[in-house]
């Protein structure tokens, strides 16, 4: 290891690399200021994760690698990046240092080089000693089969289906026991962030994990003033991923829309100790679960249709149902509900006891404890879009479209729209499949989906004769004809707005 360490930190030495016009280091003396490429290097690993920020030097500590495991005997090196035209940000670095600087002429003299090509088209590289690395591309998984590898470096890598990995690009290392360098800057929690992860946990640390996340702040040649402005013209979230690694939701988030704030800042979330609640219509959705857990959601429709969350619940797994049916009730308190919807699969019936013929399902065991509920309407796509319409209307204070308004107390809620993603291809056959939600901790999710599939109207009824805090009144004549058109609570109802 020591022999190993000694001719790497020579090869580094040897390595130019220009900051900036008219200011050169070797690339030894940068990495050694540079703590995270110096445990790209140095440390012991199989799997690297770097998630770095951008102008981190995550490109060039890769280059700088694969110039090292090219350095050796009949190694093979591939870089693989989303696109064909992205391998070229690493590939530069050693086209650059390997062809047109000749670095290994001074460990095996001039002509090291067979053959190599930087175009579009192919890029290569092949030593004497039988060495070779090539530029790859994901968009081509057919090109990705049949090698043995020492060494893949994954360029953007949280751009790149989790599939081409596990299918193609980890079993191209089991023979010569290679490694893998993952670098990127993330995009949201996808498989990227969890690999990511694996550098904490016993199992997966033993089995060679490791990585890093680096700022570009920590970046000790960065330039500050270039820097500072960059964070005084790019919006704060978009900083956080780009400039800070963090691993905000890039793409695949469902409801992007949503607003984490308070309403006086552009959001969607109110203060129930400085803002009164609407008199209005309650409603409450239920996702019943019995691995997973339970989630009730409460909310009244105001004058206007629009939807204020105020109350939500959520019981632990392998909790009977009936516990759960009680709490809801106890947390409903002496409400008058108009409506509530359940998970449509409650419904389904399972074996009480031993006997076959004895058969319950949650839907019974929740009427049987005073929670009167249908069946939602659980069309997952057509719910998405019409959470989508609420939120998107509580931002456009011109849209005719009812709006959501949630409490600040509804912390499970209020995590759940920012981590409710679509789900990552985890295979080639899902790369041009349609999108699907992912199915983890999407309880919140789901009750509010049902919440609002059916547009849940104001019961002008409930008011009747009474001036509310919108100015309305409703006449006599008004309460007689409402009263009349009066839905009772379980019978169906057209869709749409008062």
């Amino acid at each position: 290891m020591e022999g190993k360490e000694a001719f790497k930190k020579l090869l580094f030495s040897k390595l130019v690399v220009e900051l900036r016009p008219g200011n050169e280091v070797t690339y030894l003396d940068g990495c050694s200021k540079h703590p995270g490429q110096a445990l790209i290097h140095f440390g012991e690993w199989m799997y690297f994760v770097a998630m770095w920020g951008r102008r981190t030097g995550k490109t060039i500590a890769a280059a700088a690698e694969v110039v090292y495991t090219l350095a050796l005997p009949a190694t093979r090196i591939w870089i693989v990046a989303p696109t064909y035209e992205l391998t070229d940000r690493v590939f530069e670095y050693v086209y650059k240092w390997v062809v047109l600087h000749d670095v290994f002429k001074h460990f095996h003299g001039p002509g090291s080089i067979v053959k190599a090509s930087n175009t579009r088209e192919s890029r290569y590289i092949e030593t004497k000693w039988g060495s070779f690395v090539k530029g790859k591309s994901a968009e081509s998984p057919n090109s990705l089969i049949g090698e043995q590898l020492d060494l893949i470096v994954m360029d953007e890598a949280a751009r790149i289906p989790q599939g081409i990995f596990t299918e193609l690009l980890e079993p191209c290392t089991l023979d010569r026991k290679g490694r893998i360098l993952f670098i990127s800057t993330p995009r949201g929690k996808n498989w990227f962030w969890e690999y990511f992860e694996r550098r904490r946990y016993a199992e997966t640390k033993n089995k060679g994990w490791a990585g890093s996340q680096f700022k570009t702040a920590d970046n000790p040649f960065i330039d500050r003033e270039w820097l500072d402005s960059k964070r005084s013209q790019t919006p704060p979230d978009h900083f956080r991923r780009e400039y800070e690694a963090s691993p905000e939701h890039f793409a695949g988030l469902i409801w992007p829309m949503f607003r984490n704030r308070g309403r006086g800042q552009g959001g969607h979330l109110f203060n129930p100790r400085e803002t009164e609640l609407p008199r209005g219509t309650t409603y409450r959705a239920i996702d019943v679960g019995w691995r997973h857990p339970t989630y009730c959601l409460w909310g009244k429709v105001d004058q206007k249709d629009s939807m204020w969350l105020f109350r939500e619940y959520k019981g632990e797994p392998s909790v009977v149902h009936s516990e759960h049916a009680r709490n809801i009730v106890s947390m409903s308190g002496g409400m008058t509900i108009y409506d509530t919807w359940i998970s449509p699969d409650a419904k389904r019936k399972h074996p009480l006891g031993d006997r076959q013929e004895d058969m319950v399902s949650a839907y019974d065991i929740y009427i049987d404890h005073g929670v009167d509920c249908r069946s939602a309407v659980d069309d997952v796509n057509a719910g998405i879009s019409v959470v989508g319409q609420y939120l998107q209307s509580t931002l456009n204070a011109s849209s005719p479209h009812p709006s959501l308004y949630i409490s600040e107390d509804l912390i499970h809620l209020r995590k759940a729209l920012e981590n409710y993603v679509y789900q990552e291809p985890v295979n080639l056959r899902e790369v041009d499949a349609p999108e699907r939600p992912k199915k983890y901790k999407d309880d919140e999710a789901d009750a509010l989906r049902y919440l609002l599939a059916t547009s849940p109207q104001f019961d002008r009824l409930s008011l009747a004769g009474e001036y509310d805090r919108y100015g309305y009144w409703v006449p006599k004549e008004e309460e007689e004809r409402t009263h009349s058109e009066h839905r009772t609570p379980g019978a169906p109802r057209v869709p749409g707005f008062v």
